[in-house]
């Protein structure tokens, strides 16, 4: 059986104890959710399937100004030390955010000066949430970096929105519905 380890943050936000027993792996070919076991104690939490490849966690999450969300890792390998949960999702919500911003960029996205300097320091407090050497520090930096990095997500969608839009007006006129 294939198992993720995380050490479970001291303070859990409202919520959070409950989204506990819905967290599942995914992955493979397909990246679809796989029935998971999940076994919990008081400082670990840990997440077992039958395939053993690497995968990500999916995990409903409070996250402040979003409310419960699914949040991922990035994907992770079978390993004797325990993750840090807070620290994973948000290295998850970041890579994602990171990742797509690029790819717009790349079709033609123009992002402001305030959302690339967010942006940036997203990735300076995500370093802090690596490098702290107390729990409780990592997880209060891990935590601004995952809702930090949903506001980010949020801003982002809604520039790509504007700017297409944008091009299809200045393109067709009038959309026609």
């Amino acid at each position: 059986m294939w198992s993720l380890s995380f050490r479970l943050p001291e303070i859990f936000p409202a919520g959070a104890d409950a989204a506990l027993r819905r967290i599942c792996i995914a992955g493979g070919f397909d990246l679809n959710p796989v029935p998971t076991k999940i076994s919990l104690d008081s400082s670990r939490l840990i997440a077992s399937r039958e395939v053993n490849e690497s995968g990500y966690l999916m995990a409903p999450w409070p996250v402040e100004g979003f409310g419960d969300i699914v949040t991922t890792t990035a994907t992770l390998r079978e390993q004797e030390t325990p993750y840090s949960l807070l620290v994973e999702l948000a290295r998850g919500k970041l890579n994602q955010v990171r990742c797509q911003t690029v790819e717009w960029q790349s079709l033609g996205l123009r992002t402001t000066r305030e959302y690339d300097a967010d942006l940036k320091a997203a990735n300076q407090q995500f370093v802090k949430a690596v490098l702290s050497p107390q729990a409780r520090e990592s997880d209060e930096h891990a935590t601004r970096v995952l809702t930090n990095s949903y506001a980010l997500a949020d801003r982002l969608v809604k520039m790509y929105i504007a700017q297409v839009l944008e091009t299809r007006h200045g393109d067709e006129g009038k959309l026609r519905t």
